[in-house]
């Protein structure tokens, strides 16, 4: 007797993608040949949302894999090639794609609930907030800052674990030394956050950002 192929989607719908595999394994996939298509796709989904911390539809899914070919992209897989959550950089420039696309006013209110959506989903998930620090920071001008600096470090001869500690900790800390400037911001305002760093010394980390977050 066969069994509802819903029942097991059911089943693994809170399961790590590791989890899954082990129940599926375990059950006995061939009990399933008939709903195998939809457990299938269950367990790709729950492969996209382990990579890219959120289940990308299927425009999300192209853009995500166009993206292999940014730069950047490529630059940073040179640097911290053994770095953890290289794919939620992806993610993090969906994310700048769907600002872009605000700030042009091009499907403002969608690409804003869409955006919503993934920070939701991202935030559900196990250490939700610092994943979302990752996506956020990738998703920025910043980011490109970083990358020649880690590239400079390199070049000085640093090794690759002193470069991948140096991105976690920049990926911390950014928010902390960053100001995002808005159209509608006074100039007075962002020379006073900019002498204030100064002051402060933040070690030549601090920027001022310029993006929708």
């Amino acid at each position: 007797m066969k069994i509802d192929p819903n029942l097991i989607i059911e089943k693994i719908e809170n399961l790590s993608i590791d989890a899954t595999l082990i129940y599926l394994a375990k059950s006995g996939i061939e009990k399933f040949v008939d709903g195998y298509e939809s457990i299938k796709r269950a367990i790709q989904e729950k492969f996209n949302e382990g990579k890219y911390g959120f289940v990308p539809n299927r425009e999300e899914a192209l853009f995500i894999q166009k993206t292999r070919n940014n730069s950047e992209y490529k630059e940073i897989i040179l640097l911290i090639p053994k770095y953890k959550y290289l794919e939620l950089i992806r993610t993090g420039f969906l994310i700048k794609e769907y600002n872009r696309r605000i700030g042009n006013n091009i499907d403002k209110d969608k690409n804003k609930e869409r955006v919503s959506e993934i920070k939701f989903r991202i935030l559900s998930r196990p250490g939700g907030n610092s994943l979302l620090k990752i996506i956020k920071f990738s998703s920025t001008e910043f980011f490109s800052i970083v990358i020649k600096y880690l590239h400079n470090l390199k070049m000085n001869g640093y090794p690759e674990e002193h470069l991948e500690n140096e991105f976690i900790d920049l990926t911390e800390e950014w928010t902390k030394d960053s100001l995002f400037v808005k159209n509608d911001s006074l100039i007075e305002e962002v020379k006073g956050w900019c002498q204030n760093k100064i002051e402060k010394d933040c070690g030549g980390r601090g920027l001022a950002s310029f993006g929708n977050m």
